[in-house]
């Protein structure tokens, strides 16, 4: 996983430095857009590491997930390319079931290398 996000940094600060971009810059500005996102969800537990949500109107049915934190470089025309995902699991101190909660308490400690 390392070797695939170091190529993709390469990739993308080849493609600044050589200026290839410069025609889909917002005014005059790169676009950093990040927001979190559920990718998948079942109704048993797969892995220690999905996070889980009481099922509204039960009380022991759980719904286990995967949530993930994406930064993607925005352009002009619509196009968007990722720069990094950070995947959430049940060992982060916040509550799952409030999204805002989630992306500020990850925002906080992402420190991307």
């Amino acid at each position: 996983m390392e070797n695939i996000e170091e190529a993709l940094i390469h990739i993308i600060q080849k493609l600044l430095r050589g200026k290839k971009l410069r025609d889909f810059l917002v005014t005059k500005d790169y676009l950093i857009a990040i927001d979190g996102t559920r990718k998948m969800s079942r109704p048993y537990r797969w892995s220690e590491e999905c996070l889980q949500k009481r099922i509204r109107g039960t009380e022991d049915q759980y719904e286990y997930y995967v949530y993930t934190l994406e930064a993607n470089l925005v352009f002009s025309n619509g196009l968007t390319l990722p720069l990094m995902t950070e995947f959430l699991d049940n060992t982060s101190e916040v509550n799952p079931e409030s999204n805002k909660t989630v992306k500020v308490k990850v925002l906080s400690d992402w420190q991307p290398g």
